[in-house]
Parts: C-alpha cells; structure tokens; sequence
C-alpha cells in the first residue's frame, strides 16, 4: 500500500505540469514561498530524527520502486525523473540539517543535527553512491529507454554523468573487488580522521613575556589569554600566526612561534600521509586509473595531472619576475631584527613582517582606520546595489522569523529580466557561542531547479560569517578582506539560486571543482575599480568617503603581494600533485625541500618545519587537486576582464554572464560554456595585468 501510494504520488506531480508542457516526461516542482521554507527546519530534536530517518526511508522507497521496472519498460519518467524527485528532497533535507549543525542556536538541536548530517553522508555514500538497483536501472534507461528524450542534451548529460560516477565507485567491479575497494576506502577515511585528529590535539600554546612581543599592538594582545604570572598565551592558529608573524621585532619569538606551528601533527602524520598516498593510489589502481591524481582530476577541468602541472609551471615562470622585482622593493628597508641570510635570503619567519612593514609606509593605513569606512550597515545595501545592477536582480527586504536564530537578514530575490522569484538568500553575520563558523561562507539549503516549463523554482541559500555584534556606540565594522569576501559569498549564493538545472546534483554551485570558486573570485577583482570602493564605503560617524588617493592606496594595497600568494598556491598546488602520482618520491620532505627551491628564490628553506604534516587539503577533498586555487584565479581574472569592457553595472552583460557562466550550474562543461562567453578558450593574460 506505501509503494502504491508513493508511486502514485510521483505520478500525480509528473502529470500535473503547466499548460504550455513540452515533453510529457518532463519534471514539475512546486513552488516555494517563504513559509515554505520556514517549515523545512525542525524545531525539536525528535524532529531532527524523523527527517532523518524519513529521508532515508522515502530514498529506499523510490529505489525499490524503480528496481520493480523492467529493463524494456524504462522511461525518463519511472527511471531518472523518479530518482530525481526522491533525491531532491533527500538532498533538501541534508543541506537543512547541515545549516542546523552549522549555526543553530539551541546547543542539543545543533548536536543532532550534526548527528543526522553524518547518518546522511554516511547512507550517501555506503548506499546510494554504489546502489546496484540504481546502476542497472540507468543504464538500461540509457541503452533500452522506451522514449527518445533520453538522447535531449540536458538528459544525455544527466547519464552519462550519472554513469561516470557510479563508475568511479567500482560499479564496473565484480562484487568480490568491490567489497575490497569499499574496505580500502574504509582505511582511507580512517587515515584522513587520524591526520585530522593528530592536527588538532597537537594545538598546543606558547608562552611568551609582554616583552619578547614588542611590536604587537595593545589592541592584539587583548585578545590573548594570560597565565598565573602574567605571561601572554599564544594559542597555535592562524589568526595568532598572522599577528606574531607580521608584527612582532623579536626574532628569536617569531622563530620559535614559526617552528612550533609548522610542526603541527609531526611527526605522527609523516606515518600516516605515507600511507595515505599509498593507499589512495591503490583505490585509483583497483579502478583502473594510473594513480590517484590521474583518477581524481578525470572529471575536473584540468582533466589530468599533466595539464594541471603544465599549467602551474607556466604561472611559475610567469610569476617569478614578479616576485624578482617586488623582493627588490621590499627589502631597500629592512624592518629591526630581519638581515639577510645566505645569498641575500629572508628567513621564513621574517617574511611577514618585512611585507608587514612596507605596507604600513607605503600605503599609510591601517586596517583598524579603514574599517571606519566600512560599517556593516553600509556595506550591505551598497553590495546589494551593485548585485542589482550587474546581475538585474531586485532584492527585496524580508523579514526572517521562526528560523534557527535571530539576528538573520533574509532577501528575497526577483529576476527583472522576468519579474519573477528566483530564490531567498539569508544573511547569518553575528558571532553567536554556538555557530561553527570561524570566517564567511555559503551554504546550500534549496536546489535551484527548474519545472517542465523551463521556469525556475525558488531555491535559497545562506550566508553566514562571525562578525562582531554592534554596540549602542559601534555599529559592526569590517576590515577590508572581510568586505571582498562578502562579495565572494554572495557570489556562490547568488550563483545558487541562477543555477537553475533539470537535476538536482547539478544545481547551483554543484560543478566542477576547479570551476566552483571562480565566478565569485571574479566579484573579487571588483575591488580593483575605484568606483566599486567608493560605492561600498562611508564613515560610519561622519558619512564621508573615502579620498581618491585613499581609495587609490586601498587598490594598491588588494594588489600589492598578489604575485607571491599565487606563487605559494602553485607550490602547494605541485606538491599536492606530484604526492598522488605513481612515481612520487618516496621522501616527501626531501620532495618539498626541491620543490621549495626550485620556486623561491628569496625565502630561505627552515628543514625543521614540516608543514606537510598538518597540510588539511592533502588528507581531504582537496587531495591531489590543490592547483584548482590558481587554475580559478587565473579564469576569474579572464571573465572579469571581459565583463569590465561593457562596465560593472551593465545588466546587458550580466544578464549574458549569468545565461552563459552561472545558469548552467554543472549540467554543461565549464570550457564549453567559458568559450561561448568569452568568444574564445580562457588564457592567462588577464591575470598577469592585475598584478
């Protein structure tokens, strides 16, 4: 009676579509309002439980019914769109949960969320990712469908692309090599969990007198614990490093620091990232690919190691003049306590505070003052304007209640183009005990998708950062970086709810890898235009902007270092590259030491730190796929170029951009839809002029 009763529902919405339908097989999605969503989020912990185990009850359901059909009855409509009406709402419900588990405000809702999001991931990955019922079926739709809609491109793409993942799941294998594959990855996910975990116990501290941190301002070290004798607390992360790193004139305190958070999981993790690689490169082998990188890249952009190599070696040869003449500018006038070691070689524990120190006498400012000029409440609605125009959009104040926490900003957003509601983006800015949000970011929670008449449904997402609270006397001022990645969040927000695809797993943001962070690195480069600046920025008290020369020194300043940012992700980039690679060195930190060298010319190498070990992306999704960081800066830069020649607030351009870069989601090849854009294959001019 439930199969039944199912099924019959499925059929129902199927055939329910608009008046204008196209295709019978097509899919229909219901419309959502706000209230809609507002419902999706459960209020108690026996909630959490029964979306859990509903969404996993209501997947095996279709899977069963799906696996009833025979192989010369399958069509679009009982095959791929009955899968795809019962993993919309699966994958609904587990981007719910993971904002729950991200930031909600109730400590026991947030822990069973947190729970359902693991018991979720873990039926994704042990139930549906090599689900044989699921394999059969597509194929047989593919090669043995009834209807000819299976050959129409978006579905076409839909199974090929659903076929190559089962693929890389050992689907192919016979089921003895299957269950030793699904051991294998069983080891290698404990492997990842103890690197991990070796990590973070390994946070130790260090004790330091006030004055072994002359140089570091008052207003930093309030920030740090003390103990018993009055001695500061310096917590090993990044925040703490970036502080001691970039201000502090005692040398033999910044050496120490450096040495202690480069040695984070070691010497543990060197046992481990050993086997680590092994392991992954058997898993890729066992699956028919030469080694782990070569398996990991088939399906990005880059599509194998040696494009992604080739690609980081150019921008090496094209970033090392750079480097030669902004090290010559940087050390006419060496900060106290930094001399030259070897053949006119900075220490690796000086280099921040020489960069540190030539920003504050060329560009005249600091971060606290600028930040003045960029009051939240400010920032907001300018950044909105700015969307407004470019992507011809209208924002439309909400109000947000009955949500996992106060505070939120919810707008809802229409297409102008069609006067139509294409989503709700919610803003999650304050700093709250619970939210495990350390810096910005955006998460899913609706799929943007699209009904049989080719009309968006609403989808939404969510932005969340960990400002400070305003005060009765302050309102939340932001420091510049924390403005640039506001517009970078907003980009894969937005992005979401324009990526409006047939399939929810390529809705949105869902592409390739080395394509995901490049439409909203693009939104980056608009803090190269003095006119974005002065848009976003007025003092908080005053109401005045920012100064021509101000605003010049600010873009100087988003400038300045560029070069050696990129330089270091390309080194991370090979390393991570030529670490998953069959014929890797055996002696990863002798690889490092070369590879060091090789790149960097005026930073001598420290062999005592070994950064490998506590290198997160080496041991997660990131793996051998660390060149993607460059590889999108470089695209990003090259569609902004070409977005600048019709000017940022032309929604001639945007409308274009979002049709050709964002709507397709990843139900097409971001080098096809780059091209079309672009009018020819991306380079990396563009970049190299923004240095």
């Amino acid at each position: 009676m439930r199969k039944s009763y199912l099924f019959l529902l499925i059929l129902v919405a199927i055939g329910a579509g608009c008046g204008r339908k196209k295709v019978a097989q097509e899919r229909i999605c219901s419309r959502i309002d706000f209230e809609r969503i507002v419902s999706l989020f459960p209020k108690t912990v026996p909630e959490v439980h029964a979306l859990t185990q509903k969404s996993k009850n209501d997947m095996d359901l279709a899977i069963e019914l799906i696996g009833d059909i025979s192989g010369c009855d399958r069509t679009y409509q009982n095959t791929a769109l009955a899968y795809e009406q019962a993993y919309f709402q699966f994958f609904l419900n587990a981007h719910v949960l993971n904002v729950l588990a991200a930031a909600s405000c109730d400590a026991e809702l947030q822990a069973e969320a947190y729970r359902a999001v693991a018991d979720l991931g873990l039926y994704k990955n042990n139930v549906l990712s090599r689900n044989v019922t699921l394999y059969q079926a597509f194929g047989e739709y593919q090669k043995l469908g009834k209807d000819t809609y299976r050959k129409t491109p978006s579905v076409h793409y839909f199974l090929h692309d659903v076929m190559q993942r089962f693929e890389k799941e050992g689907m192919k294998l016979p089921v003895a090599k299957r269950d030793d594959l699904v051991d294998l990855e069983k080891e290698i996910q404990d492997l990842s969990s103890r690197f991990e975990s070796n990590v973070s116990r390994s946070a130790s501290s260090m004790v330091v007198p006030q004055k072994e941190l002359y140089g570091v301002s008052d207003q930093s070290l309030s920030s740090l614990s003390k103990d018993s004798n009055g001695n500061y607390i310096l917590p090993v992360n990044y925040p703490t490093f970036c502080m001691i790193m970039q201000n502090c004139l005692v040398e033999s305190t910044r050496k120490t620091y450096f040495m202690l958070f480069g040695q984070q999981g070691y010497p543990a993790n060197q046992t481990i990232l050993e086997a680590l690689i092994s392991k992954r490169n058997q898993y890729a082998q066992m699956l028919g690919y030469k080694d782990f990188a070569t398996y990991q890249l088939d399906d990005l952009m880059a599509k194998t190691p040696k494009k992604a190599e080739d690609f980081l070696w150019k921008m090496v040869k094209g970033l090392q003049p750079y480097e030669d003449k902004d090290f010559k500018e940087l050390t006419q006038h060496l900060p106290p306590s930094v001399q030259f070691v070897g053949t006119n070689q900075l220490k690796p524990w000086d280099q921040a505070l020489v960069k540190s120190s030539y920003r504050k006498k060329h560009f005249d400012f600091s971060d606290d003052k600028i930040s003045e000029y960029f009051s939240l409440d400010t920032v907001i609605p300018a950044l909105l304007q700015q969307f407004s125009q470019f992507f011809h959009i209208e924002f439309e104040h909400q109000k947000a209640e009955n949500m996992w926490a106060q505070d939120l900003l919810c707008y809802r957003v229409r297409s102008l183009k069609n006067q139509s509601v294409i989503g709700y983006i919610f803003l999650d800015l304050y700093k709250r005990p619970l939210k495990k949000i350390t810096g910005p970011c955006y998460m899913m929670i609706i799929p943007a998708i699209r009904d049989d008449c080719s009309i968006s449904c609403v989808g939404s997402s969510v932005v969340i950062a960990d400002f400070e609270k305003p005060t009765q006397c302050k309102p939340t001022l932001l420091k510049l970086h924390e403005v640039v990645s506001l517009f970078h969040e907003m980009g894969h927000a937005v992005h979401a709810l324009f990526g409006a695809t047939r399939f929810t797993q390529f809705s949105g943001t869902q592409v390739a890898k080395d394509f995901e962070h490049a439409p909203s690195q693009m939104l980056e480069h608009w803090f190269d235009q003095p006119e974005v600046v002065h848009a976003v920025s007025r003092h908080y008290q005053t109401g005045a902007p920012l100064s021509k020369g101000m605003i010049e020194k600010i873009i100087a300043s988003q400038k300045f270092d560029r070069a050696d940012k990129t330089l270091k992700q390309s080194f991370l980039g090979l390393i991570s590259l030529n670490l998953f690679k069959q014929n890797n060195e055996k002696d990863i930190h002798s690889m490092i030491e070369k590879m060091h060298k090789k790149l960097f010319k005026h930073v001598a190498y420290e062999q005592g730190c070994y950064f490998e070990t506590s290198f997160m992306a080496l041991a997660h999704d990131c793996g051998a796929a660390c060149y993607m960081y460059p590889w999108s800066r470089v695209l990003a830069a090259d569609l902004f170029a070409h977005v600048k020649t019709q000017g940022l607030a032309n929604h001639e351009m945007g409308i274009r951009y979002v049709s050709e870069i964002l709507s397709p989601g990843g139900s097409k090849n971001p080098h096809d839809m780059v091209k079309r854009f672009l009018g020819r294959s991306w380079n990396s001019h563009a970049f190299f002029e923004s240095l």
